[in-house]
């Protein structure tokens, strides 16, 4: 027989991810580059690259991609962008932008928290757990789903010295259950921000951010000192990944970004206060 306490750690579990190379985040910024590529630099994906398109291909990709994302079914159901065999993109174009540059396979996360709110690195993590925390529960509501979570999900050890916060997303009507009415862990959607420890001060911040202020940095570099984001949801779970990233962006600060790894039917994508940035420049 199950018990909550079993179905909590092993849901942790998920959160626990390794990791590899490692850089530093940088504050190179080039307007010849997209966005997401700025971006990407400043958060510490440091082997992003751009795809260069023709002034056409470039409005087609935009065009699909922003009318995506303004289609409600994205957010009802787990569809997600239905980009998938080329037909939305054209298959050229489509090849292009759907590769996962170097070792940015995974999904992330990075922040750069402004010292105008955090006086150090233990109030700046405080405040991305509580950000988070509160995001993800406006989020759940956004998309029609409750949050569940235990002492023992909310601010939990996990790798590397990480301190994560993890929730469930429960709707069941949709195969998303709580902790205690799961027959399985594969019947959570979980959703987890792991924060690393790190001691390093504020530093300047990088142009592509916006802040004129100092700020503590939370790369998203291949290694345990970067942060990480994390969803899991079992395929027949009626819920969009791809939604609940945006939601969440939507509701956290302006300097914190998630970075989505392309699957097959969405590009890799840098999300901005819930807006898309993908890593295409016209040329």
């Amino acid at each position: 027989m199950k018990t909550l306490t079993k179905l909590t750690g092993i849901a942790l579990l998920a959160t626990t991810i390794a990791g590899c190379a490692t850089t530093a985040t940088t504050t190179r910024y080039s307007e010849d580059n997209s966005r997401a590529y700025n971006l990407a630099q400043a958060g510490g994906l440091y082997k992003a690259r751009d795809t260069a398109l023709g002034d056409e291909e470039y409005s087609s990709a935009m065009t699909n991609i922003t009318n995506a994302f303004s289609d409600a079914a994205l957010f009802n159901s787990s569809a997600g962008l239905g980009l998938s065999g080329g037909t939305s993109l054209g298959l050229g174009l489509a090849g292009a932008l759907f590769a996962a540059p170097g070792h940015m396979e995974r999904d992330s996360a990075f922040a750069f928290v402004p010292v105008t709110e955090a006086n150090n690195r233990d109030e700046a993590n405080d405040i991305l757990h509580t950000r988070f925390f509160e995001a993800v529960q406006q989020s759940a509501a956004d998309l029609g789903f409750s949050v569940d979570y235990t002492d023992k999900t909310i601010k939990h050890d996990a790798i590397a010295n990480r301190t994560g916060t993890t929730l469930a997303l429960v709707n069941e009507q949709r195969g998303c259950y709580s902790y205690e009415s799961a027959a399985t862990v594969e019947q959570l959607c979980i959703v987890s921000l792991l924060v690393p420890p790190s001691r390093n001060q504020a530093k300047p911040t990088p142009q592509a951010v916006g802040l004129d202020v100092e700020s503590f940095s939370y790369p998203a570099t291949n290694h345990n000192s970067s942060m990480r984001y994390v969803f899991k949801a079992q395929e027949s779970a009626d819920i969009s990944s791809i939604a609940v990233a945006a939601k969440i962006s939507a509701n956290m600060p302006s300097w914190f970004y998630i970075y989505l790894s392309p699957t097959e039917n969405q590009p890799p994508m840098i999300l901005e206060r819930g807006e898309p940035q993908l890593f295409i420049k016209t040329i």
